[in-house]
């Protein structure tokens, strides 16, 4: 179905009241996941979105650089992670 690099475009209208953490599925992929948790005190969504493709994540920026900065979110593919396995 899919051929080279895959892009996700996820348009999601959800309403975050009581539940804190939501699970869906892509309605064209029957075999992903969209695991998405709102943070109601920074106002920010963290996401991780498992396709057979590849996994994506979707995450506040300030976990990966510093505070000045002109963006909030950052997303990125799980096969571009570089693991440091030296320990």
């Amino acid at each position: 179905m899919f051929q080279g690099s895959l892009v996700v475009c996820l348009t999601v209208y959800l309403l975050f009241t009581n539940c804190d953490l939501i699970m869906i599925n892509l309605t064209d992929e029957p075999l992903s996941s969209v695991h998405a948790h709102f943070d109601h005190t920074e106002g920010l969504l963290s996401a991780a979105i498992l396709t057979h493709v590849d996994h994506y994540y979707i995450e506040p920026s300030h976990r990966h650089f510093s505070p000045s900065h002109s963006f909030h979110m950052i997303s990125y593919r799980g096969s571009d992670i570089k693991y440091n396995l030296t320990g």
